[in-house]
């Protein structure tokens, strides 16, 4: 493993800090091969099911056999993977250019770089044990500091005013989902980003964009490629609770929009099959009621501490709406913890003590002057990103994956 030394349990990192022991931290399972990850693929490519609330890939139980994890996603947020930015909305692009590219106001920067970059690290990211990635149709935020979050403003958008896909996005997400799909990785698709919405211009718009994201996703004569079934829908970024410009939207209607989306994919398009959600915030209690037709319970807990992660996947179990289905972490902020035994107590508190998966949101702190974007450096979330496994905070993420999953990358 590059960056440290493999010691019983985690992998030790080298660092400026004193660690304590991590021996038998977290129990690894038979360790494997990185090639014992092509247990996922088949020619047909990855077929996701759910059964209960465990997660099936092409008929095999994820992560079979393997302690805490059997049945459950390892994950992280790579939201940015598809970013673009528009001039034309008033965001400046200079903020979001690559060390050694120079970007103005009419020689905007090359958003298939970003796409490209992530590409290339899939199988490597497979190779830790990671099963699942977030990626947005409309971004994240692209920065967080002494003012707040920055949300980067509407120019981040697969979406025409009348809910059309642009064409780059269009190419960039096809890319992406085809290589996810050789690779065995889900992606979990996130069609809206609250604050967002309002770039469509009313609810016809809104159903046309998650209209289109289906076909795109589902019919090869839309895609030209083939029929994707390692995708999951989400149709919005917390958008079951606030951030919401259309009514669709809102959370008292989500699930009633989540219906609607079911029931155009069987008309549409018989005999597939499309898996919907829509992520909510954490804390010991949810807000939101209207999860009963959810597929998949999407749960961010930045923030928020190990025993209010437990209590939130609690909550969720125990609302009399709740399907049985499957229940991930998509977001979770907790910043490595040197220390944890295991560095990433949320991450130990999902998937040890209510055995649900947990999916890492890596954003770091910065001083918000000028820029608020990223320093091709840092996390995976502030553009540009540097998709490669080169922190020692990503680094310690995905040892602590591939411990696990019970693999030595």
């Amino acid at each position: 493993m590059a960056g440290g030394v493999l010691v019983t349990g985690l992998p030790k990192l080298a660092s400026s800090a004193t660690s304590p022991s991590r021996d038998n931290a977290i129990p690894r399972g038979d360790t494997q091969s990185a090639d014992a990850i092509s247990r996922d693929l088949v020619p047909e490519g990855t077929v996701l099911t759910a059964v209960g609330d465990d997660w099936y890939i092409n008929g095999m139980i994820v992560n079979e056999g393997l302690p805490f994890i059997e049945g459950q996603f390892l994950g992280a947020r790579m939201v940015q993977a598809l970013f673009d930015v528009e001039t034309a909305s008033g965001t400046n692009p200079t903020n979001y250019q690559y060390p050694d590219e120079v970007t103005t106001w009419t020689a905007p920067r090359d958003p298939d770089r970003n796409t490209a970059e992530f590409i290339a690290m899939i199988p490597t990211y497979r190779s830790y044990g990671l099963n699942m990635v977030t990626v947005g149709m409309q971004g994240g935020a692209v920065a967080r500091g002494s003012s707040g979050w920055i949300i980067g403003g509407k120019g981040i958008s697969a979406w025409n005013a009348d809910g059309t896909m642009k064409a780059g996005w269009r190419t960039r997400l096809i890319d992406l989902l085809t290589a996810a799909d050789e690779n065995g990785l889900i992606v979990n698709l996130q069609c809206f980003y609250h604050n967002r919405d309002d770039v469509l211009t009313d609810a016809t718009a809104v159903w046309a964009a998650m209209y289109y994201l289906i076909d795109v996703i589902l019919d090869p004569a839309v895609n030209g490629v083939k029929h994707f079934q390692n995708v999951l829908f989400e149709v919005g970024n917390e958008l079951g609770v606030s951030g919401a410009s259309h009514t669709i939207l809102a959370p008292d209607n989500m699930g009633t929009t989540i219906t609607a989306l079911k029931s155009y994919v069987s008309t549409n398009h018989p005999g597939k099959t499309l898996l919907f959600s829509c992520s909510l915030p954490g804390g010991a209690t949810h807000p939101n009621d209207a999860i009963g037709p959810f597929d998949y319970i999407s749960i961010h807990s930045n923030n928020d501490t190990p025993t209010n992660v437990i209590s939130s996947v609690n909550n969720c179990r125990n609302k009399s709406n709740y399907s049985g289905c499957p229940i991930q972490i998509t977001e979770d902020n907790m910043p490595f913890a040197e220390a944890e035994p295991t560095g990433f107590p949320n991450m130990v508190a999902a998937i040890e003590n209510r055995n649900v998966g947990w999916g890492f949101y890596d954003q770091p702190d910065h001083i918000l002057l000028s820029n608020p974007g990223g320093n091709y450096v840092d996390g995976f979330q502030s553009p540009p990103v540097n998709w490669s496994i080169n922190t020692f905070r990503k680094q310690a993420l995905f040892d602590a994956f591939a411990a696990y999953a019970g693999v030595t990358p």
